[in-house]
């Protein structure tokens, strides 16, 4: 099932998006630290000695890879508060996948790393799940899951201090036992990302 993108003037600007090194040199070192945090924060989740959870990890590295390979490229623009999956298309019926970050992305993740973390895991799901065409009505359930999968294995270890705001408490009391929460039904093993996969455009991180 695909998404259709829903604001025509948004894909215009997508598609004719400025790279970071065509921007001025004061937004380029901004959109050089968004790169470097998404890169850290990223790299950090698919690292076991980092974060010990195999199906989060798992999830991580297909999302690496995703962005990594241009199959789901990382833009930044100022439209969304937060970080935000989805999908932009033409009036040819083209349709690309794209993780879109805030230029306050830096800021919310020195404020906030728990909520941003929690962010980046919820939108690696929806991106998995589009890459491996299961969008679909439960696609916002499994993410929040695969969030409180995240939010359980911080909570085992005491040294973290994560103490979970309201929005995490619910998530957490949708999905008490994290992906075992979810219905069988709702439930698929995340597959490689082939790294042939059709690629939209040259570079992975772009500025709208």
């Amino acid at each position: 099932m695909k998404i259709r993108a829903t604001a025509a003037d948004f894909i215009l600007s997508w598609l004719t998006a400025l790279h970071i090194e065509d921007m001025p040199e004061d937004v380029q070192e901004k959109g050089k630290a968004i790169v470097s945090f998404f890169d850290y924060t990223v790299d950090s989740l698919r690292n076991p000695k980092l974060t010990p959870n195999r199906p989060v990890a798992r999830l991580a590295t297909v999302f690496w890879r995703l962005v990594g390979s241009k199959i789901t490229p990382a833009a930044i623009h100022e439209a969304v508060p937060s970080m935000s999956f989805m999908v932009v298309g033409q009036r040819l019926g083209v349709q690309q996948a794209v993780v879109m970050v805030p230029p306050t992305w830096v800021e919310l993740c020195l404020k906030d790393r728990w909520m941003q973390f929690g962010a980046i895991v919820f939108n690696a799901s929806q991106a998995a799940d589009y890459y491996f065409e299961k969008i679909d009505a439960n696609t916002p359930r499994r993410g929040r899951a695969y969030e409180a999968e995240f939010y359980l294995t911080a909570l085992k270890e005491p040294r973290t201090g994560f103490r979970p705001n309201d929005y995490q408490r619910q998530v957490l009391d949708e999905n008490p036992q994290g992906l075992d929460s979810l219905p069988e039904a709702l439930r698929y093993p995340l597959r490689p990302v082939v790294a042939g996969d059709f690629k939209m455009i040259e570079e992975g991180l772009i500025a709208v």
